[in-house]
């Protein structure tokens, strides 16, 4: 019976008034609340806590809101993502998932917020008569720069002054040693040649 209820008190990191369904959609984590997490939430890891704060990273991408779910503090969670020992590498492995599943639901807040909107209420008199669907323009410039950038990035022309061609110093190669005109005449001859600089041997 004690070793059940133990078990019982560890699953449930602070106080049960969050659902995982609510979890699952991303419920607010500004203060610490109960998060029953299954052992389907990164099953690789045994400890509740480290669960907890990993399943609140990939939610929130952030370390605070993580530390509050788990029902620790910062510098515990500092010493969990920076400890290298082999016995800890599943937890930073799941680090970096849970890294991944916080930008793919970041870019999907960013294109709901430009594209789909979100509801905002109306007050008239101090009094709630409805809502309206407000869109973010940035938001959805953003996401469009990421998605399609080379239709949507930002184009830079470099010129010179007044708008004119860029005007290159001359170069006196009369200071340069045999060696390093060999090397200049090398690099030269592969960029006629399509080559970049990168390309050259040694």
């Amino acid at each position: 019976m004690v070793a059940k209820a133990k078990k019982a008190e560890e699953q449930t990191a602070l106080a049960p008034d969050i659902s995982p369904e609510e979890l699952a959609r991303g419920a607010l984590l500004g203060v610490p609340q109960a998060i029953n997490i299954e052992p389907s939430c990164f099953p690789e890891i045994p400890d509740v806590k480290r669960r907890a704060y990993l399943v609140a990273y990939s939610i929130t991408a952030s370390f605070d809101q993580a530390a509050k779910a788990a029902g620790v503090d910062r510098k515990t969670g500092y010493n969990w993502r920076h400890d290298q020992q082999d016995s800890n590498k599943p937890f930073l492995a799941a680090m970096e998932t849970g890294r991944a599943l916080a930008c793919e639901a970041m870019e999907a807040e960013i294109k709901r917020r430009g594209f789909s909107g979100v509801e905002e209420p109306v007050y008239q008199g101090g009094k709630l008569v409805g809502t309206k669907r407000k869109f973010s323009d940035v938001l959805a410039i953003f996401y469009l720069k990421g998605a399609m950038p080379d239709k949507y990035r930002e184009q830079h022309e470099h010129v010179g002054a007044g708008g004119g061609p860029i005007q290159l110093a001359p170069v006196d190669l009369s200071r340069l040693s045999e060696e390093e005109l060999k090397k200049a005449r090398a690099l030269a001859l592969k960029a006629q040649n399509g080559a970049g600089p990168l390309d050259d041997e040694g």
